[in-house]
């Protein structure tokens, strides 16, 4: 499912197998935090789609409007 996607330089890949996630599971615990990747974008898309949202105005076409009968 993952081939051909993009990904970070701070990816780990293993095999399906018990050992192999281990392995590389004490790898990342032996060597700390990586530094930061931002392929998919830096953080900030909640307060950039609240900026467009806050100002976008619907064009209203109809009303609803109810008649006693």
């Amino acid at each position: 499912r993952q081939i051909g996607r993009e990904r970070g330089s701070n990816l780990i890949e293993a095999e399906m197998q018990a050992d192999s996630i281990y392995e590389k599971v004490e790898h990342q615990i032996n060597h700390g935090p990586y530094v930061g990747c931002q392929i998919y974008g830096d953080g900030n898309a909640s307060k950039q789609i609240t900026k467009i949202i806050k100002k976008f105005k619907p064009k209203v076409q109809k009303k609803i409007s109810y008649v006693d009968q």
